[in-house]
């Protein structure tokens, strides 16, 4: 016996909602996804301080598995675990969109689960794989290989992690789909020339008057390599270069960076803002944006920012940046080794040359046209319906 699925129902499935880039990529596409079409439930293993209500359709059915704010204890897992189990037989999905590491692992454990019950069920799971990220520890490792042998499908944001599905976790080509992050055109247009404020006002004064900085948006965390920001801004400074230095961001490096910026004396020359709303107008305003990060599924910030018109620099790691930038056309490319010492006279030598500058500047523009949510949403919609019945 069969047991019945509801054909046009998704369950977006992913952890609790934050002001990180994977977040906006899941919001951009539940904006513009056919809610005529399909019947979308997000489903999130947490609650955050994130107001989520005011951020998409009132036609997609919000679900907690878990009321809490923060961290979950054992106990607690285990209830949003067997929650989501409830959920899922009472919902009947056709398909499961799984967006992060933990919710990948309750579909595994559902997907182990249905092994065991001697009826079929048609529903099918959508896993996406953001990052480059293969796990740590030896057991982390073992755990990703196993987790992504399950899905029905793949997507992945960029042909770096793509490949990396592929062959490293051995999963067959024609099961995995590259489909660009969606980005709000009109959306970040429109803000970034929506006045916003640091809440230091020398710093506030010193960009109403169009002086010259520049500047970083994302989480604080090692991995974004932020530290190498500070040491550039460091030889910027020794060099006598008159130019501001803006992070925008929080995370768990922020005090580290903090005390490194007191330590060399520099906080009128660097500014750590925290978290801002809208880092659009900044975009719109800086000389330059740089991503220090060495490693990048996709680096969704530099097409938002290209679309600020502000010149992007990035170190030509695997992943998105080295996919997205043509080095010396739309971006500039930091080689390998990734020193702050290149990473210098990379952002000297742009910032001197102003015929590269306007050329790359506008190029940046025009390439990221091609992120357009519209377009990148029907993609998503064609994955779709290779799982859903006529």
């Amino acid at each position: 016996m069969d047991i019945k699925t509801n054909n046009k129902s998704i369950f977006v499935l992913t952890g609790g909602l934050n002001y990180a880039g994977g977040t906006r990529v899941l919001l951009n596409l539940l904006k513009n996804i056919n809610s005529n079409k399909y019947k979308i439930h997000l489903v999130l293993i947490n609650k955050t301080n994130f107001d989520i209500r005011n951020e998409i359709s009132e036609d997609i059915n919000i679900i907690y598995l878990n009321q809490k704010i923060g961290k979950l204890n054992f106990i607690e897992k285990m209830r949003t675990v067997f929650g989501f189990l409830k959920l899922y037989f009472a919902k009947k999905p056709r398909i499961i969109l799984s967006e992060n590491m933990n919710s990948h692992i309750l579909m595994y454990i559902l997907s182990i689960i249905k092994f065991f019950i001697p009826k079929k069920f048609g529903s099918y799971w959508i896993a996406r794989k953001g990052t480059l990220e293969l796990g740590k520890s030896f057991f982390e490792k073992k755990l990703y290989k196993l987790v992504y042998k399950m899905p029905n499908h793949i997507v992945t944001p960029s042909q770096m992690v793509k490949d990396i599905v592929n062959k490293k976790m051995n999963i067959t080509e024609n099961k995995i789909t590259k489909i660009y992050n969606p980005v709000d055109i009109n959306n970040i247009k429109k803000k970034s020339f929506k006045k916003q404020r640091t809440g230091i006002k020398h710093l506030d004064d010193y960009i109403d008057s169009n002086g010259d900085f520049i500047l970083y948006v994302g989480r604080l965390m090692k991995r974004k390599n932020v530290d190498l920001l500070v040491e550039t801004a460091k030889i910027a400074y020794e060099n006598r270069i008159d130019i501001k230095w803006v992070i925008i961001g929080s995370g768990d490096e922020y005090n580290f960076l903090k005390n490194k910026i007191k330590k060399y004396n520099l906080e009128s020359y660097i500014y750590l803002t925290g978290y801002i709303e809208n880092p659009y107008y900044f975009m719109q305003k800086a000389s330059l944006f740089i991503l220090p990060s060495e490693e990048e599924g996709f680096g969704y910030v530099l097409i938002e920012a290209m679309l600020c018109n502000c010149p992007v620099i990035a170190l030509d790691t695997d992943g998105g940046p080295k996919e997205m930038i043509e080095h010396k056309y739309n971006g500039i490319l930091v080689k390998f080794p990734y020193t702050a010492k290149k990473l210098f006279e990379s952002t000297k030598s742009l910032l001197n040359d102003k015929e590269s500058y306007n050329f790359i500047k506008k190029n940046g523009y025009t390439y990221a046209q091609k992120f357009d949510i519209e377009k990148i949403t029907q993609k998503y919609e064609k994955v779709f319906e290779l799982f859903l019945e006529d």
